[in-house]
């Protein structure tokens, strides 16, 4: 079970409200100020070796099987991810266990006078917090998740031993770009010099992008063919009931093998699948949270990880209706979510989180097409979560990771 620091810390209460109030203030693209911020720090990201994973799809699953294999193998292991399910701390890990209240109220008041003088961002300051974090635990390595796109995000002044880009789809289009071209372009940015990139990516138009970039770099496409071993299979569809945790899984092990230049003994596999909570707080994928109801928390975002939601739903439940307690960001495709989840809904329950990027339950329930699916609106994700459990379906709670936050 993972133990979660502490959050009655009134300096990090004033901590995280300052850092969100940058958060608030919105994106703003370049590197210059990670590069500003990494250098009053004297670059600690340079100071342990890196894998960078990028994509829309998959990376989260992706750096969390990396990190879990490497740390079954005896290694000292960073993980930096985003965003958080229940706690900031959970963002930055070495060996599964986030950072302290104490060490994030230590960096941030270094870093943030430093970060006003350069109007940071959120991503930025937290960033260079972790990888100044994986610096004084003396990793042996880090893996690296991008926050959004890879060209310009702030985890891409690292000069990483092997990068990855997991599926890609339309998504933060406004930042990205409008075509899956442009996104594409964005996600390879993360390639480097003569440094080998896994793809998982068969889309034509992605990959002759991505085919394009690793040529410049000279780097070297690989990839993920080898099978996944019977029992390391079984292991996994017993405990993660998603068709896509496969295929980043293969990619996954692929990422590490390349990175230590040899195979990975399955009884690592093994043990990195059974403790993968535990070594990365790998969470809310497709995980059965309720038995009484039977109850499955995922956080398809995406119309591609609302596809993979459904198929793996229909070759684990066929012919399952379910209650679906959804909310969903506004900058999300959130129609085109909602009309496929329309295969598998008796009713929908539309609630809505705290926060501006928020979109309305109203919203949501407005994208509804088919006129024998059921629905309501309430607010109140915990309420609405409470509505569920009085309807006999099993329930499926899905969208926003901050919806999983404010449920659990």
């Amino acid at each position: 079970m993972l133990i979660y620091p502490p959050m009655n810390n009134t300096k990090k209460e004033k901590l995280l409200s300052d850092l969100y109030a940058k958060l608030r203030a919105g994106i703003k693209p370049g590197l210059e100020r990670t590069i500003a911020l990494a250098n009053a720090m004297s670059n600690p990201q340079d100071s342990y070796p890196t894998i960078h994973i990028a994509g829309t799809n998959g990376k989260g699953t992706t750096c969390s099987v990396v990190a879990s294999l490497l740390t079954e193998m005896g290694l000292t292991v960073g993980l930096y991810t985003s965003p958080h399910i229940k706690d900031f701390n959970e963002r930055i890990r070495v060996n599964g266990t986030p950072i302290t209240d104490d060490e994030l109220i230590d960096f941030s008041e270094t870093l943030l006078p430093i970060a006003e003088d350069l109007d940071a961002t959120f991503f930025e300051i937290t960033t260079i917090m972790a990888f100044m974090h994986f610096q004084n635990h003396h990793v042996d390595v880090a893996v690296i998740e991008t926050g959004m796109g890879g060209r310009f995000d702030s985890t891409n002044i690292l000069k990483p031993k092997v990068t990855c880009i997991t599926d890609i789809d339309l998504d933060h289009q406004e930042f990205l770009g409008d075509t899956i071209e442009q996104i594409a372009f964005e996600k390879a940015g993360i390639i480097k010099l003569n440094t080998p990139v896994i793809n998982t990516n068969t889309d034509k138009a992605i990959l002759d992008v991505i085919t394009d970039k690793a040529s410049k770099m000279s780097a070297e496409i690989i990839t993920p063919t080898s099978e996944i071993e019977q029992n390391v299979l079984t292991e996994i569809t017993k405990s993660y009931v998603s068709k896509s945790f496969q295929k980043n899984y293969k990619a996954a092990l692929t990422v590490t093998e390349i990175y230590l230049g040899n195979p990975v003994d399955k009884e690592i596999q093994l043990n990195a699948i059974k403790s993968l909570r535990e070594n990365s707080g790998y969470f809310g994928r497709m995980e059965v949270i309720d038995e009484n109801p039977l109850t499955i928390i995922d956080i398809a975002h995406s119309p591609a990880a609302a596809k993979n939601l459904i198929e793996s739903l229909f070759a684990y439940y066929p012919n399952q209706k379910w209650t679906i307690v959804i909310a969903m960001m506004k900058d999300k495709n959130f129609r085109d979510i909602v009309n496929q989840l329309e295969q598998i809904a008796e009713r929908f329950i539309f609630t809505q989180v705290t926060g501006d990027r928020s979109a309305k339950a109203s919203e949501l329930a407005s994208a509804v097409i088919n006129s024998e699916v059921e629905y309501s609106t309430i607010d109140n994700p915990k309420a609405a979560l409470s509505e569920a459990k009085q309807i006999s379906n099993p329930i499926l709670i899905v969208g926003s990771f901050y919806l999983a936050s404010e449920i659990l």
